[in-house]
């Protein structure tokens, strides 16, 4: 997370500083839910594009890698803005390129975002109060450093957007043909635990997009994210990322070995959670 001293205020009600936030989208979840308490599929652009773009104007205090990742943001809210404007005709135009075919509207992948993010700020939220019960504290022979949720040491903007861009490519009735294998509907997170984990122990570290190379439909991109988050809270993998904007590492945790570990044991957490 970024650390600055700086602090904006909006309103009298409204103070907070960029260490707050781990990126753009947890400060435009923070204007747009919780403070502007607007739901995510219908928030005024023009208002909460006004707010960031007074936010924006602190940034030249911070360092250079800290505020491009803003900054593209602002780009992008300025672009959805001024497409707000146009007539429907227009703005169905202003979505086709020369040779016709459909780009992306920049808000609906903005709202995915937002919605991504809300998930995992709640599921985030739930581990910390888990950390307190020691729920996910290794035995005593580790240290208090090696108990920290892994999750937690990782900017978790990063991994919400590599998985966004991954699930984005699937519809709900995506299916690849390339091979003889018939796609199933659903897909177990206790499945995709044992998969990830098998995947790991043979090579280690491998890049975050590699875990969906073989996936079929949602539903399985959707299970092995899940399963994966399990792994990180268990201390069995971690996301590390060698350079800036470089890809997202998973590797195995060097304490972990496979073949002492016990699998029905691994997977508890996952089965007592999905019951709830």
């Amino acid at each position: 997370m970024a650390n600055a001293a700086f602090e904006y205020h909006a309103s009298d009600s409204l103070k907070f500083s960029l260490g707050d936030f781990e990126g753009p989208i947890a400060l435009l979840y923070t204007l747009i839910v919780e403070e502007g308490k607007y739901q995510i599929d219908n928030f005024p652009i023009s208002e909460i594009t006004g707010q960031y773009m007074e936010y924006m104007k602190q940034l030249d205090t911070v360092d250079m890698d800290v505020a491009a990742d803003f900054m593209a943001m602002a780009a992008t809210l300025l672009e959805i803005k001024s497409r707000s404007v146009l007539p429907p005709e227009v703005e169905d135009d202003a979505y086709m390129d020369d040779g016709d075919e459909w780009i992306e509207d920049p808000r609906e992948r903005l709202e995915f975002q937002l919605k991504l993010y809300e998930i995992f700020k709640r599921q985030s939220e739930k581990l910390r109060g888990l950390e307190t019960t020691n729920r996910f504290m290794r035995d005593p022979q580790f240290t208090e450093e090696d108990a920290k949720v892994v999750i937690k040491s990782f900017n978790l903007e990063k991994l919400i957007d590599a998985y966004g861009k991954i699930l984005f490519n699937f519809s709900d009735d995506d299916r690849r043909t390339t091979t003889k294998k018939i796609a199933r509907d659903t897909y177990t997170v206790a499945e995709k635990i044992v998969y990830i984990t098998t995947v790991l122990s043979e090579k280690k570290s491998v890049e975050f997009s590699q875990l969906f190379t073989s996936v079929y439909n949602k539903s399985e991109v959707i299970a092995t994210f899940s399963a994966l988050l399990e792994l990180m809270k268990k201390q069995v993998a971690k996301a590390e990322q060698k350079e800036l904007f470089g890809e997202i590492y998973i590797t195995l945790d060097e304490n972990f070995d496979i073949s002492k570990a016990d699998m029905r044991e691994l997977v508890k957490i996952d089965e007592e959670e999905g019951n709830n």
